[in-house]
């Protein structure tokens, strides 16, 4: 679960846990910021899988809580690098055919969480390669 705590014994959580999640977590902004904040409408950022999640909620918010649109809950909402709705498995199988290299290097990199640890891997999966030291001695990625 990404060191979030999810239970005793529990070894995966579904999409519709974060979405539960995300509700809490709204649901605490007016004690957690104050009163003022009551009316206010946050502005959500989302990266990669959090971007599935916030499709998922906005979805599940839409569907079964009362027709409210994305603009009723949220001021804004920034997704970057999102996972499409139908997964990311096309996009794994185009980087395994392509390249078994960078298939292993994706592999290492964060399924073993080697970014975490690994200052070169974390470059070679977020940057794809080395930095260039150019000649008056700045730093070209």
């Amino acid at each position: 679960t990404g060191g979030t705590p999810a239970g005793d014994g529990v070894k995966k959580v579904s999409i519709l846990d974060h979405c539960q999640d995300l509700q809490g977590l709204l649901d605490s902004i007016p004690s957690i910021l104050g009163k003022e904040y009551q009316e206010r409408r946050p502005i959500l950022v989302a990266h990669s899988m959090g971007g599935i999640n916030v499709m998922k909620y906005l979805d599940e918010r839409y569907e079964n809580g009362g027709g409210k649109r994305p603009n009723e809950i949220f001021s804004g909402i920034a997704s970057m690098c999102s996972v499409p709705p139908s997964g990311n498995g096309k996009s794994t199988m185009r980087t395994l055919r392509r390249s078994l290299k960078d298939a292993y290097r994706i592999t290492v990199g964060f399924v073993l969480k080697k970014v975490n640890t690994d200052a070169s891997i974390c470059r070679q999966c977020f940057f794809g390669g080395e930095p260039k030291v150019l000649d008056d001695s700045t730093i070209d990625d």
